[in-house]
């Protein structure tokens, strides 16, 4: 047996303590555990290969031939080389050129706190002094007599002046910044202009402007990324390198031409790896979607995201395009089908977006295509409210049609504009009770999107070309923590965890009553809250149940749960479909995606022409990062009364609005626009 056959048995995943669900929850989508901690659970570490190899210790080299050192210096060729976070300026100092020391001496102008004035300044001769009152500090630094480099030849006085380092001075300009803070931005590419601000003034002991800070920044950045402009032309270099390192993948660029030049328009890409882990350890479902980018260009970034057998998102493929239209959708579906083909039994989760809602229609015309709940709860609760809005939820939630058409029925009598509300706006499946029983993913909202989009939120002010290989890199390390989780699961048949849960929520179901009857076939009494006797029917050797949970979702419902377990020492995994078993979550992450170099290794391909940056430029203003919750979102921890949210009309003594607004009874005549609501 190897090593990780032991592993795999050693791992109690019984000690798993997993908190009792509620009876509000069952039937609801259950929420398996979080990477990170099975990533430790199982025993890995988020340690880097070659830090163990740092540390390895080789022991003493005893051979003395090895002492016989040879270099490869030029004997003409001198090299200077200055701590240049506190430089030397003593008489004598050489430095390489003139450009060197002016930044030397700044540097050195911040470091013991003073402002450098300066008297002359050329390519051979450099002049400064201390620009404080009555400071007799001065320097001079003289090109050499061979004018190969720049040595210090005054430096006069002491400084008997007060520290400037708590006063804006000239001396943190944005082009220090800009050389200051490449460290930081390269340990933390996402570090904002606040953090950089505050690291720098810490670190030097001076003052900066955020504006400087912010200046600088964007130098720092040209210099480790490269211009925003070029950042467009080097996607092609991005695509050759993918098609050469990873053969079979999809990356297509969309060019705009105009009398003007030719400027970019949209991006795609989906590589091989993870082509074929959608298509051999997935299940038929994605999640599309698309959100706004928050650097200098305010397009859209699209992904396509998947589940794999422990819930997690998998990211498949994503894209760049101006806005959401319908042409700018169908060519990204289009794509995406090149990719992906036509899966049998697909389903596609979106929002409300109308372009995406005809793009899917046009390309995946045999897709079943689903509608986020939540995007359809808010403009319901636009127009609907009572009590009977509350039996939306069931509604949504329930896998029985006749339940379904039951809730429906009653909110079409309460209120007569439901109906065709529903049917000229939410056309779409966002009901469980119509999923197909093929796709095995019940989930009724589009969070997956939104899982996306939190992951690579603090990306998307990047320059183009750094976007999307960052966002390579994301994938190629997420894939590689999942696979070495799944080396952990040997011998396991199913997903450990999927077992684990159903055996907790098999200790929840002493409401159920079972009468076997023969074959695997049994029924299910069911006791509600409301004292309402429910029956059904399950069987285990065809996998049903007459709720349609067990076959919307691929895996057992409660009242399979309960059968299940009253036969003697049960096998769960005997009841999941291959969705949750280890061999397909491993097939999912198989696809290696590979490592890049620096972008000045890749493929130069030479267009002919140059590509601009897209016509449309960024809005006015600072750009969000955090998407704005909405009204039926929870708020995290801030709990707040209903007063606090809302405002009240001085006229009519109403919460919603002010005196000033239109919706005020008094102001009649005032110019506005009100959305109608109907109490059901």
């Amino acid at each position: 047996m190897n090593n990780s056959d032991e592993i795999g048995h050693t791992i109690d995943w019984d000690s798993i303590e997993i908190a009792p669900f509620e009876d509000s929850q069952i039937g609801a989508p259950v929420s398996l555990m979080d990477e990170e901690i099975m990533f430790a659970f199982v025993g890995l570490t988020l340690e880097k290969h070659s830090d163990a190899v740092e540390g390895m210790n080789y022991g003493p080299i005893v051979d003395e031939i090895v002492d016989i050192s040879v270099d490869d210096r030029i004997p003409d060729e001198e090299t200077v080389f200055h701590d240049m976070d506190d430089p030397p300026m003593n008489v004598g100092t050489i430095y390489a050129n003139m450009n060197d020391f002016r930044r030397a001496v700044k540097q050195h102008a911040i470091k013991t706190q003073f402002e450098l004035g300066t008297e002359k300044s050329n390519k051979n001769l450099f002049r400064g002094y201390c620009k404080a009152e009555s400071c007799p500090w001065s320097i001079v630094a003289r090109l050499t007599k061979d004018e190969k480099q720049v040595k210090v030849s005054s430096n006069k006085g002491e400084h008997f002046c007060s520290s400037t380092s708590r006063v804006r001075t000239k001396m943190a300009s944005y082009h220090w910044v800009g050389e200051k803070a490449i460290p930081f931005l390269k340990k933390d590419p996402n570090m904002g202009a606040k953090k950089l601000q505050y690291e720098l003034q810490e670190k030097y002991v001076t003052t900066i402007h955020y504006s400087t800070i912010y200046s600088g920044m964007q130098i720092a950045r040209e210099k480790l990324y490269g211009t925003w402009e070029d950042s467009f032309g080097n996607l092609f270099n991005f695509k050759a390198m993918v098609e050469l390192k990873m053969p079979g993948s999809v990356v297509e660029i969309g060019l705009k031409e105009t009398e003007d030049g030719v400027y970019f328009q949209r991006f795609f890409c989906c590589v091989k790896p993870s082509i074929n882990g959608f298509l051999n350890g997935c299940r038929p479902y994605l999640s599309v979607d698309a959100t706004a980018l928050n650097g200098r260009w305010n397009g859209q970034l699209a992904s396509a995201t998947a589940l794999d057998g422990h819930n997690w998102m998998f990211p498949v493929a994503f894209g760049l395009f101006e806005s959401e239209t319908n042409e700018e959708w169908i060519w990204f579906m289009e794509q995406l089908k090149r990719a992906i083909g036509s899966p049998p039994h697909l389903a596609i989760c979106s929002d409300a977006c109308k372009g995406l809602e005809n793009a899917v229609k046009a390309v995946f015309p045999g897709a079943e295509h689903r509608q986020c709940f939540i995007h359809l709860m808010k403009n319901f609760s636009k127009r609907f409210q009572g009590p009977i809005f509350g039996h939306m939820y069931p509604t949504a939630r329930t896998f029985c049609p006749i339940y379904h058409e039951y809730l429906m029925h009653k909110m079409y009598e309460a209120n007569e504009r439901v109906q065709p509300f529903l049917e000229t706006y939410h056309r779409l499946l966002w009901m469980r009770s119509k999923f197909s029983e093929d796709i095995k993913c019940d989930y009724i909202t589009n969070n997956i999107a939104e899982v996306w989009n939190n992951w690579v939120k603090d990306l998307k002010d990047l320059p183009i070309a750094e976007l999307v290989d960052s966002l390579r890199s994301k994938f190629m390390e997420l894939y590689a923590r999942r696979r070495d989780i799944g080396e952990r699961l040997e011998g396991h048949a199913m997903l450990p965890i999927v077992v684990r849960h159903l055996n907790v929520l098999s200790r929840q179901l002493g409401h159920l009553k079972v009468k076997v009857g023969g074959r695997g076939e049994a029924e299910v009494t069911e006791i509600t809250d409301r004292h309402k006797v429910i029956r059904h029917v399950v069987d285990l050797e065809q996998y049903t149940c007459s709720c349609r949970e067990w076959q919307v979702s691929g895996k057992p419902c409660p009242h399979a749960l309960s059968v299940i377990t009253s036969h003697r020492n049960p096998k769960m995994e005997n009841y999941l479909l291959p969705f949750f078993s280890v061999r397909l979550f491993r097939l999912t992450y198989a696809g290696v995606i590979s490592p890049f170099p620096d972008k000045s290794q890749w493929p130069s391909m030479n267009l002919g022409f140059k590509v601009l940056p897209p016509l449309k430029k960024r809005a006015l203003g600072r750009q969000r990062k955090n998407r704005i919750p909405g009204c039926l979102e929870g708020k995290g921890n801030k709990s707040r009364t209903k007063g606090m949210w809302q405002v009240q009309c001085k006229q009519c003594k109403e919460f919603g609005h002010r005196e000033s607004s239109a919706k005020c009874v008094f102001n009649g005549t005032k110019k506005g626009r009100v959305v109608q609501r109907d109490d059901l």
